[in-house]
């Protein structure tokens, strides 16, 4: 891989042509040695990767960016921590931006969607120290040149397939590791606020009335207000406000 302009994000990598995960090795690297915070573990294919909740990621060898970010944020306490989720998937979001003809959207709580289809997942590992982050394993998948998914995937979609025209991989994540350290260093400098707001500023259906259904399986129509320090979504709705976490409320 090419040297990244970036301070310190990507400077050091571990790169393999296929791993079931790299937030699994990621783990691992961080026990054995705790590598420089900006390490990065990348594969051509991943065969076990996992997204929210134990949920399955699958990808196709060589047509996408699959890899993990080691951080340090012990600057954010433990009840922040969701603050970090935010940077993370803006930045994922500004990166996909740069190659799309539209604005893609953020689904609560970190997918990256345009024109209703998932282009990114996020899954972030956090390790505790007392009431601090003592290391996050930040894990991305990118959808980027892959044009045929799994029937059984609800609604993929891929760079390519919303900008007509197959892209270089190695372009889109110095890009992507550029927004990353951008937001990252927003973040650290206690600019939580700004990240709220940009963060409210894509996120679908935010102060729009929609069909949810909760996890007792009964429909309802709500209106998104906002997301809570703890990162549960926050919806108004005929009998007032309510906080659900993930997996408790599914989008109709």
């Amino acid at each position: 891989m090419d040297t990244v302009n970036t301070l310190f994000l990507g400077k050091v990598v571990q790169y393999f042509e296929e791993l079931p995960s790299t937030n699994v090795r990621a783990l691992e690297w961080l026990q054995a040695e705790r590598p420089p915070e900006g390490a990065l573990v990348i594969t051509d294919h991943q065969t076990a990767g996992r997204g929210q909740m134990n949920n399955s990621w699958e990808t196709q060898a060589g047509a996408n960016l699959t890899f993990s970010v080691l951080l340090y944020p012990h600057f954010l306490p433990l009840q922040q921590q969701f603050a970090l989720n935010q940077a993370v998937t803006l930045a994922v979001r500004d990166a996909a931006e740069v190659f799309l003809p539209r604005s893609p959207q953020i689904k609560w709580p970190n997918d990256v969607y345009i024109g209703g289809k998932k282009l990114a997942g996020i899954l972030i590992q956090n390790q505790l120290r007392g009431l601090v982050l003592d290391a996050s394993v930040v894990g991305i998948g990118l959808n980027v040149n892959q044009t045929e998914f799994s029937p059984h995937l609800p609604n993929p979609t891929s760079l390519r397939l919303e900008c007509g025209r197959p892209l270089e991989l190695e372009p889109v994540l110095h890009t992507l590791l550029s927004h990353l350290e951008t937001r990252y260093l927003q973040l650290k400098a206690g600019r939580q606020d700004e990240l709220l707001l940009d963060y409210y500023s894509h996120l679908y259906r935010f102060q729009e009335e929609g069909l949810y259904r909760d996890r007792q399986g009964r429909l309802f129509r709500g209106r998104i207000t906002g997301v809570s320090p703890q990162g549960k979504l926050l919806v108004a709705t005929a009998e007032g406000e309510r906080a659900f976490a993930n997996k408790e409320i599914e989008f109709v």
